[in-house]
């Protein structure tokens, strides 16, 4: 369990008689190891100096974001992995523009704080290096765009500068806030963000030190416009965004919670009694909502099945079922007058033939995650992944591309598996009792319920949990149910790149 940081630095700062944290035995071995790797002047404990703020943001940074990574996150795109990119790219900023380090020199500074606090908190000497390959891998890609996103920055500021000097002339792309204060356009921070991989907030920080501010709301409207364009992108042949069009439903309507029964094969072609609401889409399409379905909903990857719904001589051709929330939303083209609500009786016929190809890519998943982690090593995390009935798609993280003698042994292993036709097991088990297995693989972040449905291929489950601590079960895929691999469903399994 970690200490509150705070309140351990604060508590060290008293113990030690120092004024400030930063000159406790917490940040000064870190500051050592900026200092021998920057060849920067030493800490002086200025306020004010932008040399002594660079090491106070220096190790800050790389402090959390070696715990992180040790914690097995990892920088992404989006939600905590985005986070985790914005504080290493302002770290980075700060030691180009501030101390003038113009190589990759961040990621050594993992080793000052694996020996400030290693001793302290010992899962911070179990791999530095993997943590130090993943910074640096960062470091790099984005050391390609920092000069040429700091030459922009300069340019835009400059303009700006320009602009408020001459006699009432405040062009549109760089005005004043409300406050009166010099903005930074709204293309050029998006520009920042979007081409140099720049975060609003780094943008932000470089524009105060200048004394402006940025054009947040119209960097927002951009941000929306793009979004508009890949909703656009994302939508059917027809245009609409069913998707989309589903959770707008959910914003307008109480939508009712849906039983899901179809992991029983039997239920795959049923009649049942249930409660029923209809709903009219864009486009002429039709949402159908029932109290119990044996569809599996879209979620976690995996696309929704397909079939049809009737109800009396009307019927629904379902093309989509998509989850919200906890409901379950068929979504397809009417034929008859499908009843607009009330409990009716149900006839529920799913795609077997189409459920059983995508069971296959699921099943693919599982086995192709745990064959790259046994050829390139156990850091590999799952980023995504796409299963449909043609192929799945495994995006996953690794610090360098795979060569050509890796792949061909991934792909030897998982085709193994499958030639060797193993039984896939599923149990539901209490997550406590499930999380002793010997590794067992859950997703980082995610939020399992008390009770959870396990998979192996292989070995019996119930020998699984019976002895949960033994060694052998380390070499089977059991799991909880940005590099990017494609399968293949066969007699063997294609993989690619």
């Amino acid at each position: 369990m970690w200490i509150r940081a705070w309140a351990f630095e604060r508590v060290c700062s008293v113990i030690q008689g120092k004024s400030s944290n930063y000159d406790t035995d917490v940040f000064t071995p870190i500051f050592t190891a900026i200092q021998q790797v920057t060849k920067a002047r030493a800490y002086t404990g200025s306020l004010e100096d932008p040399v002594d703020i660079a090491y106070r943001v220096l190790a800050d940074h790389i402090r959390c974001l070696t715990f992180a990574l040790t914690d097995g996150a990892v920088p992404s795109n989006e939600g905590r992995g985005y986070v985790l990119r914005r504080i290493l790219r302002r770290a980075v900023r700060h030691g180009r523009q501030t101390l003038g380090v113009t190589q990759p020199f961040f990621y050594q500074l993992v080793e000052g704080v694996v020996g400030a606090m290693g001793d302290r908190v010992p899962e911070l000497r179990k791999n530095p290096q993997q943590v130090m390959d993943l910074i640096k891998d960062e470091e790099v890609s984005f050391g390609r765009t920092l000069d040429r996103g700091i030459e922009l920055f300069e340019q835009a500021a400059r303009d700006a500068q320009t602009s408020r000097d001459r006699e009432g002339a405040v062009p549109a792309a760089t005005s004043r806030d409300r406050e009166g204060a010099l903005c930074l356009a709204a293309a050029d921070a998006f520009k920042l963000y979007d081409t140099f991989g720049f975060p609003l907030d780094l943008t932000q920080v470089m524009a105060e030190e200048r004394g402006m501010k940025v054009d947040v709301a119209g960097f927002e409207k951009l941000m929306e416009q793009q979004r508009e364009q890949s909703r656009a992108g994302a939508a059917g042949d027809d245009g609409i965004d069913l998707a989309a069009a589903c959770v707008e439903l959910a914003s307008k309507h109480k939508l009712p919670v849906t039983e899901f029964i179809g992991y029983d094969p039997s239920q795959l072609n049923c009649t049942l009694t249930t409660m029923v609401n209809q709903y009219p889409l864009p486009g002429g399409y039709v949402a159908l909502i029932t109290g119990t379905t044996p569809f599996y909903a879209e979620k976690g990857g995996q696309v929704g099945d397909t079939g049809s719904i009737s109800i009396g001589s009307a019927a629904l051709q379902v093309l989509h079922t998509y989850t919200v929330g906890e409901t379950h939303v068929h979504v397809g083209k009417a034929t008859g007058e499908l009843p607009v609500e009330g409990t009716q009786s149900v006839s529920f016929k799913v795609d077997a033939t189409r459920r059983s190809r995508i069971m296959a890519h699921h099943t693919a998943t599982h086995v192709l995650n745990h064959k790259l982690r046994a050829v390139l090593g156990d850091h590999v995390m799952q980023k995504g992944s796409l299963v449909d009935e043609s192929k799945t798609r495994f995006d996953f993280a690794h610090n360098a591309a795979l060569s050509d003698e890796e792949l061909a042994k991934v792909e030897a292993m998982v085709n193994a598996d499958v030639l060797a036709d193993l039984q896939v097991n599923a149990e539901v088990a209490a997550q406590e009792e499930a999380l002793k297995i010997h590794g067992l693989r859950a997703v980082f972040g995610e939020k399992y319920p008390p009770r959870v449905r396990v998979v192996s291929i292989g070995p019996d489950l119930r020998s699984l949990l019976a002895e949960p601590a033994k060694k052998d079960w380390y070499e089977s895929s059991v799991e909880f149910a940005a590099e990017r691999m494609c399968a293949v469903r066969n007699r063997s399994v294609c993989l690619r790149s």
